[in-house]
């Protein structure tokens, strides 16, 4: 299994923020993970060493066709932009199917492997796949940035959170270190550190 031991997994959700800002403090991604993995779209946005992109990759260049228009009025096929980005990317590109002719680092998720290690088959977002393979691997460090879900003063929420944190607890259960984004509702962190419902005051909770 790959000797990596600290990942940083990168959503789209707005605290994204707070993982550009930790790797400009002290001026190298390496100090923050051993490897950076982006969560669809967000591979075009950040240097990473992996793209989890769980849909079909030839079905869905086929059905979506959406047109962008830049603030200087040119537009970019969507599609055509995020083709070339999956098939020039040099890391690893981990899907429900690969298509090593379109797009050469491609790799199929290994599914099957994945359920038996974590004992669960209960999967609906693609950040849930991310932090199970990083179980799989043995990662001992796990930072979550961009991973949100819900923001305030909205009422609207992402899908997908319940399945994230059931996850990221089998994650804990198995002595890995879970980090969120210190602006992230994940979790409810957005409360602090040591915020129990019902009471006013701080608790301090200790390691064992």
């Amino acid at each position: 299994m790959a000797n990596i031991e600290r990942v940083a997994i990168v959503g789209i959700g707005i605290t994204h923020v707070d993982y550009i800002t930790n790797v400009c403090k002290v001026g190298d991604r390496k100090a923050i993970a051993d490897e950076v993995w982006a969560i669809n779209k967000m591979g075009a946005a950040i240097y990473c060493d992996a793209i989890f992109r769980m849909d079909d990759l030839a079905e869905e260049f086929e059905v979506n066709q959406r047109v962008w228009t830049g603030l200087n009025g040119n537009t970019w096929n969507v599609q055509d932009v995020w083709h070339k980005t999956l098939r020039d990317f040099k890391g690893k590109i981990y899907t429900c199917r690969a298509y090593p002719e379109l797009f050469p680092a491609s790799v199929e998720y290994p599914l099957e492997e994945v359920i038996n290690c974590v004992g669960s088959s209960y999967f609906n977002t693609g950040v849930a796949y991310a932090i199970a393979y990083a179980i799989y691997i043995g990662v001992k460090e796990l930072s979550l940035y961009g991973i949100d879900f819900s923001y305030k003063d909205r009422h609207v929420a992402e899908s997908g959170r319940g399945c994230v944190e059931y996850h990221i607890r089998e994650a804990i259960q198995r002595g890995v270190d879970i980090k969120v984004g210190k602006n992230s509702t994940l979790l409810d962190t957005v409360n602090g550190p040591g915020h129990f419902y019902g009471y006013t005051h701080p608790i301090e909770v200790l390691p064992d």
